[in-house]
């Protein structure tokens, strides 16, 4: 018997949390299985899927830290596609540019008469929604950043990138059972089943090889497809795949046992990694339904380790439906005791930096404050900024607000998940970094509010906004006292990308909107000098 599809598909990845972030909160699939990579136990295995992890619907990753990116190109898996209900795209795209999350230069367009939306992870995994005349008759898990009308449902293809197409057909029209069913320019589709999907055969049904002679080779790294996996019913219909490899010159291996399926695996004529895995025995085999996700699961031989693991691996937070999201910057977050007993510093990186970079500023200028440093997630020749711009000094004033906005998104997440008090949180931006704190303060209520300080080093005037707003004392909707915003700027006389009548123009701006605002022009350039240091100190000493 043929296979119905694709049973789960598995990447690398990154940051683990960073990872779950993302599918659980942005995605919002469900996190249906913690356990470790079997072959490598000291880094976990995560499986996201559908509420009940059904075959079809499961993406894993390997996640491991600090994972360089890979390359994406022959001999792999190039796009993951999940199945979405028709009519969902726009509220899709509206919701990913809120999170900053990378969407197709081409926006929402049709293959094989079918709408697709293209977008690519934190780790620049490609994947893609595609609106099916029968998802929304599928069961939906409702969590996540979107509504359950128009919820993932689980997978609808893959996309092989090979270079020469007739070379893979026969492994999965001979061996496999796929039938050919459309061709549009160098992609061809094939299809598993017989019926309808959504009307008794399982999601996942559809698989397109790619044809591209000149595709790069993948390698392997954060944002790859490892491989993907084939349905089997049973170990009846796996064997019997297996035999059919073998007569047609594969090398599949013996049986493993995965806990939760049973697999083998071959790789194709084109390079990329198959797997054929069991539908049998589930994810339910060692936790209940309800609670699946919630704990780390070892395999037997594994399970002794269990006290050392726990005490490697980093511990995982799943976001609740509705919860802030912490995905929209990859960031750090260092505290020496309970956060809300201390004041935090928030550390806005220039152009090239990364969440890293600004640390030892913060652990300089206040020893016993929390620091939060998020990543900008704009790339600009690879280096990372906060927004975009269109050349040196004209800044992309679209992107800025969006980018503004999710900034804004993201502190009030971080602050609900670390518990520090934003009366006692100060801005610190340095020249990209202090034009998107300068861009959210001239935002007001849309901005920085409720903190309320900012030092600002290198700052430019962002945008002139048509009103301004009220940075002075005001009251909160609960009748507290809401102080002036405090801000500190500082520029350089030998400044060659601002003028120091530019930082004087936004230091009147953030006065005439209310703010107490020193500005002081320092005998320096453009990079950060110890007299930023020094001025900074005193600033926040005076408080």
């Amino acid at each position: 018997m043929p296979t119905t599809g694709i049973h789960h598909v598995t990447a690398i990845a990154s940051d683990p949390q960073r990872n779950v972030n993302f599918y659980t909160g942005v995605l919002g699939l469900r996190l249906v299985k913690r356990t470790v990579n079997f072959d490598d136990p000291g880094t976990y295995h995560l499986y996201y899927g559908d509420e009940g992890g059904s075959p079809g619907s499961i993406l894993t990753f390997f996640p491991w830290a600090g994972a360089a990116r890979g390359v994406q190109g022959a001999g792999a898996v190039i796009a993951t596609a999940f199945a979405v209900p028709k009519g969902s795209l726009e509220a899709w795209a509206a919701m990913l540019r809120v999170k900053g999350v990378t969407m197709g230069k081409e926006g929402i367009v049709t293959r094989f008469g079918e709408r697709v939306l293209a977008l690519e992870d934190h780790d620049g995994m490609r994947l893609e929604l595609v609106e099916t005349d029968w998802a929304s008759r599928m069961p939906t898990f409702k969590a996540g950043g979107i509504g359950p009308e128009a919820a993932i449902r689980g997978f609808h293809s893959v996309t092989l990138c090979v270079r020469d197409a007739e070379r893979s057909a026969p492994m999965l029209t001979e061996v496999l059972g796929y039938r050919r069913i459309g061709e549009e320019g160098a992609r061809t589709r094939f299809r598993a089943g017989d019926e309808p999907a959504g009307d008794g055969v399982p999601l996942g049904a559809m698989l397109d090889l790619l044809a591209s002679a000149d595709a790069p080779g993948t390698r392997l790294g954060a944002g790859v497809v490892h491989h993907v996996a084939i349905r089997a019913r049973d170990g009846v219909q796996q064997a019997s795949f297996a035999g059919a490899l073998e007569r047609a010159g594969f090398s599949p291996t013996e049986v493993r046992d995965r806990t939760y399926f049973r697999s083998i695996y071959y790789r194709e004529r084109s390079g990329v990694l198959f797997e054929i895995a069991t539908d049998a025995p589930g994810f339910g085999v060692d936790e209940p339904a309800e609670s699946l996700g919630s704990a780390l699961k070892l395999p037997a031989f594994v399970e002794r380790r269990r006290a050392q693991l726990e005490q490697s691996l980093e511990p995982l937070h799943v976001p609740s439906p509705g919860e802030p999201d912490l995905a929209i910057h990859q960031h750090r977050f260092e505290a020496e005791a309970d956060a809300k007993d201390r004041p935090t510093l928030i550390l806005l990186h220039g152009t090239g930096g990364d969440e890293r970079d600004l640390l030892p500023l913060g652990r300089t200028l206040s020893p016993e404050a929390n620091l939060l440093s998020p990543r900008g997630n704009v790339l600009e020749n690879g280096q990372p900024r906060f927004f975009k711009r269109l050349r040196e000094g004209v800044f992309d004033l679209e992107d800025m607000a969006i980018r503004s906005e999710q900034l804004a998104q993201f502190l009030e997440a971080a602050r609900a998940r670390y518990r520090f008090d934003p009366a006692r949180s100060t801005i610190v931006g340095f020249s990209n970094g202090a034009n998107i704190a300068a861009s959210m303060l001239l935002r007001g209520e849309r901005g920085l509010t409720p903190i309320r300080s900012a030092i600002l080093i290198r700052a430019m005037v962002p945008f002139t906004p048509k009103t301004l707003p009220n940075l002075g004392e005001t009251t909160s909707p609960d009748g507290a006292r809401v102080p002036a915003a405090r801000v500190l700027l500082l520029s350089g006389d030998a400044d060659p990308i601002v003028p120091t009548e530019n930082a004087e123009r936004l230091a009147s701006m953030l006065r005439d909107a209310g703010a107490h605002v020193t500005h002081k022009v320092l005998s320096a350039g453009h990079s950060l000098a110890r007299q930023d240091l020094d001025e900074a100190q005193q600033w926040l000493q005076v408080g």
